[in-house]
């Protein structure tokens, strides 16, 4: 190709070069800290072969070396991917979910700005109309297989050989274009259009609870169960908020509980202060008080640590998307099992993102890498709820004679307000 335009290959440095001075440069980025070998360059085009295979953060970082003094050039960025690989969930979210094709397979390119919330302060990105200063478009341009009629009149067993592969999730989704399957998928049973129910009626005789998976950098997140006398459990409700303290989380459940009688609520133990002399002695407490579960408590909502046995939590919910049967050519399903796990239609967003793109962990296929997982683990800790023992704290708060009372018993340690958060 180099040849072709005119230039030729310099192989000591990976580089093409023009008569006119304009250069290629085949580089890496191996190791998430590699794009900082970039800073202080300047590209008028960056290329990415395989974009699932890098993070988002090197994706994006290389934006800010995408530039030029002359005013007559434009820069831009281009990419091709294969469905999976370690990047598979963002470029699936910032591309196949924001900027879909139409049914012709024509980009449909939409402009994005990015900038703080201005209600939550928070930096995000949002679609704007075209020609807004600052803004950048993107499209997503679909192919297959049979776009390269070279390679299928040349080589016409390559779909056998792919065919072939170990992995029918990565054999499927390089045949298809199908980015709602990938090599390394976690939850292979789940299904969109099976596990999410357009609408629910919670019967007053349900169990109702909650999972809440703390944060304040990351999300803090609450996810709302419903339990059947069949078996069936309903997620139908999420609070997806980081930034924020206990009071203020507090807050807004006992707002989202008032229409429901919360039967358990589990959350992870990183909530409770651990005790540093749990592990010399076996009468030393595990759990200190003025933790962020105690600043739950305060506000009226009491939290109980949850089992932390990740294995079985996601073994539970495996069991629980599992389903047989097949498509109708109506469009429809007709079941041999039917699952027992659903969400509403809209009202868990990130759950649903989460439960998509969870992948296995290399060094333990049993696990998920603990990345993104925040709305996956509150769901865990709600739907454990089946496997616990033992009776769930009512969800009341606590008397000012109670609160007196503990405040007596306890031996005040200096610096114990450490975990206090004001509202």
């Amino acid at each position: 190709m180099i040849p072709a335009a005119g230039g030729y290959y310099r192989e000591g440095d990976n580089t093409g070069i023009f008569p006119s001075g304009a250069r290629i440069y085949l580089r890496y980025m191996q190791y998430p800290q590699d794009r900082f070998k970039y800073q202080g360059r300047e590209f008028q085009y960056i290329g990415f072969d395989e974009l699932t295979h890098f993070t988002e953060d090197q994706y994006t970082y290389l934006f800010s070396r995408c530039r030029t003094v002359d005013p007559a050039m434009v820069c831009y960025t281009r990419a091709s991917a294969n469905p999976g690989g370690t990047g598979h969930a963002w470029v699936k979210k910032r591309f196949i979910d924001k900027v879909p094709a139409g049914s012709d397979r024509e980009a449909k390119p939409k402009h994005y700005l990015g900038g703080p919330n201005p209600e939550t302060g928070q930096w995000e990105e949002r679609e704007v109309p075209p020609g807004t200063p600052f803004s950048s478009s993107r499209a997503f341009i679909p192919a297959s297989r049979f776009d390269n009629q070279i390679l299928m009149k040349a080589d016409p067993n390559y779909e056998g050989r792919i065919r072939a592969m170990s992995d029918p999730l990565l054999a499927e989704a390089m045949l298809t274009g199908n980015w709602e399957l990938f090599a390394g998928q976690f939850f292979t049973k789940f299904r969109k259009q099976i596990h999410i129910i357009d609408d629910l009626v919670i019967k007053k005789y349900w169990t109702v609870g909650r999972g809440t998976d703390w944060g304040f950098a990351h999300p803090c997140v609450t996810i709302w169960l419903a339990l059947d006398e069949f078996g069936n459990a309903y997620f139908f409700d999420e609070l997806y908020q980081n930034e924020r303290s206990p009071a203020w989380h507090a807050e807004e459940i006992l707002k989202r509980d008032l229409d429901y009688h919360i039967s358990f609520a589990y959350t992870g133990r990183d909530t409770f202060a651990r005790n540093p002399l749990a592990w010399k002695k076996d009468e030393t407490p595990d759990f200190m008080p003025n933790s962020f579960a105690d600043s739950f408590a305060e506000h009226g909502v009491p939290l109980v640590a949850a089992s932390q046995d990740r294995k079985q939590g996601w073994g539970l919910m495996h069991r629980m998307m599992d389903w047989k049967g097949e498509m109708l050519q109506n469009g429809s399903f007709e079941f041999d099992l039917t699952p027992k796990l659903h969400i509403v239609r809209g009202k868990c967003p990130h759950l649903v993102d989460q439960i998509q793109a969870a992948v296995r962990k290399e060094e333990d296929p049993e696990d998920i890498p603990k990345t993104e997982d925040d709305a996956l683990e509150a769901a865990r800790y709600a739907l454990m709820h089946l496997q616990m023992d033992g009776t769930v704290v009512p969800m009341r708060k606590k008397t000012w004679n109670e609160r007196e009372i503990e405040k007596l018993l306890q031996i005040q340690v200096p610096g114990a307000g450490l975990y206090e958060w004001a509202k």
